[in-house]
């Protein structure tokens, strides 16, 4: 019994030296407080990558059934794209008019195509109605297409296309 008594004895004394050696070297409560700001930073970003990266997915499903090439997210598309539907919101404008202008401003060669879509709840709503549309169709299956960027503000997503890289 006395083996025993002092056998968890040692045990005890050890665990509460490792975890006082622990909070001494930074291992204790702050490590858990850095650990906290990573998972929810890495939440974020997740759901970041998941809003702008869902519809460009769905568009690349949509185009490789029909045989068509993938797009590839392009930065300055990306950019452009996210301050069109900013443009859009704050000029309370609903139209394509003057998107070649925004464009020119952030890639100038091979610059091809604009859809819009406002007020939906999901990305496969979006990619629906604009197959449902021909005119929206017709950019999602343009062969000649190789580069996208998407952009959202508020309710609005903005997609342009381009022929090349």
């Amino acid at each position: 019994m006395k083996q025993s008594l002092l056998k968890w004895g040692v045990i005890f004394l050890y665990t509460l030296f490792l975890v006082l050696i622990g909070f001494k070297l930074g291992l204790g409560k702050e490590q858990c407080i850095d650990t906290q700001n990573i998972s929810k930073v890495s939440e974020i970003s997740a759901s970041e990558v998941i809003e702008k990266y869902d519809l460009l997915e769905l568009i690349n499903q949509y185009r490789e059934s029909k045989g068509l090439s993938i797009l590839k997210e392009h930065s300055a598309l990306m950019e452009g794209a996210e301050y069109r539907a900013k443009y859009l919101i704050e000029n309370k404008l609903w139209s394509h008019d003057g998107w070649v202008e925004i464009a020119n401003q952030f890639i100038r060669k091979h610059f091809r195509g604009e859809n819009l879509a406002r007020n939906f709840s999901t990305d496969k709503q979006i990619i629906n109605a604009w197959i449902a549309s021909p005119k929206h169709k017709d950019i999602l299956d343009d062969k000649d297409y190789y580069s996208a960027g998407i952009g959202r503000y508020d309710e609005i997503v903005v997609l342009w296309v381009a022929s090349e890289d």
